[in-house]
């Protein structure tokens, strides 16, 4: 089994779109997966799967929220492997003074990244990106 992490856009925010993290690990569970654990009430569920297809995993868990809960929630699922390797090579790891002000994205569908590209040309004062 390997260690994986499920990021849910768009839950608990507001009225809309709310699931107890219980809930949330219950159904992760359900699905067969092992030693599921949540972080805070955020929708991020950390879990062991038997498999390692990590846009499958994810359509199991958007499908099995739409069904238990009745609303839709886009679902990424990293690797904890690939998740570390994105702290270990990030390029500003060595000057974050803040890491209440770093963040690092995901997305399902890495063509949409592409939309992002003209950012990293500008000027950026002293922010980076």
């Amino acid at each position: 089994m390997a260690t994986h992490i499920a990021l849910l856009r768009g839950i608990n925010v507001g009225k809309a779109k709310r699931i107890a993290m219980a809930d949330l690990r219950t159904l992760v569970a359900e699905l067969g997966h092992r030693k599921v654990r949540t972080l805070l009430n955020s929708g991020n569920v950390v879990f062991d799967a038997a498999h390692s297809g990590t846009v499958k995993l994810a359509r199991e868990i958007e499908a099995a929220i739409g069904e238990r809960f009745g609303f839709v929630v886009n679902v990424v699922v990293v690797s904890a492997a690939d998740f570390a390797a994105v702290v270990d090579e990030n390029p500003l790891r060595g000057i974050i003074t803040n890491p209440a002000r770093f963040l690092v994205a995901f997305t399902a569908r890495p063509a949409t990244l592409a939309k992002a590209a003209a950012l990293t040309q500008q000027a950026w004062a002293t922010d980076q990106l």
